[in-house]
């Protein structure tokens, strides 16, 4: 009896030992059966991004309630929510004759469908094309979203990206209705010196008039470019965006409040 025992004993010992291996086995089974998040693409990124990106209108002198909508326009995105910043190009509020902002320059910050908000300049680096605007009014009541600026590291030649903005059409300026719109390509060359800009991404997603100063995300609805021109010299499908990394450089500088207007004296 003892003996029958103790063969018992033992093989329950080596069931159990069995059964460890087995319950992790399962565990990991279980884990590696989980459903893999679904891919991302540029209709994600309109879902996730829509709300950080805001059409700017650059007025001179004064205008009563809005901005005329014949005057400089472009769209921006909002780079600081806590501070109603919003991040766009220098060109987009400038006087294109002298390099300088307009005079008495206003800016509207408009969301589609929603009313024009009064803003006021807080820096600027014509030679880096860069502008930071301030929404002077309670940011909460547009509902707006912050961007997140992508590693510049992570930016890759070959990876889809997206053009968020305002750039308008003959429909949308005949009927007033102003929509946010999405263009899409990929990163075709990084580090590209073009006119006055240096260290370009180049992109064949179409960045068109009134487009500028928009952000360009990559499939994670990060910020990795500010969409500035495209290149008309007999090319098709060449577009360029200001690099997050020169953005990160600048930036500090703009929230400082540097005003530098003309481009005598840009780094080369």
């Amino acid at each position: 009896r003892h003996r029958r025992r103790r063969t018992w004993l033992a093989a329950a010992v080596v069931l159990a030992a069995l059964a460890v291996p087995v319950a992790v086995l399962l565990v990991r089974s279980g884990t590696s059966a989980e459903a893999p998040a679904p891919p991302r693409d540029a209709a994600a990124v309109m879902r996730t991004e829509s709300r950080t990106a805001v059409q700017l209108f650059a007025c001179d002198d004064s205008t009563p309630t809005s901005c005329d909508l014949s005057l400089r326009r472009g769209s921006g995105s909002v780079i600081d929510l806590a501070e109603g910043l919003v991040l766009t190009n220098f060109h987009v509020i400038a006087d294109p004759s002298a390099a300088q902002p307009l005079p008495a320059l206003k800016v509207g910050v408009s969301i589609t469908g929603e009313r024009v908000a009064d803003a006021e300049v807080v820096g600027f680096s014509a030679c880096d094309d860069l502008a930071l605007i301030r929404i002077a009014e309670d940011v909460a009541s547009f509902r707006l979203e912050q961007v997140t600026l992508a590693d510049p590291a992570t930016i890759e030649v070959g990876e889809e990206v997206v053009v968020l903005g305002y750039p308008g059409t003959s429909a949308t300026t005949a009927s007033g209705d102003e929509q946010l719109q999405l263009t899409t390509g990929s990163v075709s060359a990084l580090g590209v010196t073009f006119e006055n800009y240096a260290d370009l991404i180049q992109t064949d997603a179409a960045v068109n008039r009134g487009n500028s100063g928009g952000p360009l995300f990559d499939l994670d609805g990060r910020q990795i470019g500010v969409a500035t021109l495209g290149d008309a010299s007999n090319t098709q499908g060449i577009h360029y965006a200001i690099n997050v990394a020169q953005v990160a450089k600048v930036l500090p500088s703009l929230k400082a409040g540097t005003r530098q207007a003309g481009l005598m004296g840009c780094a080369g």
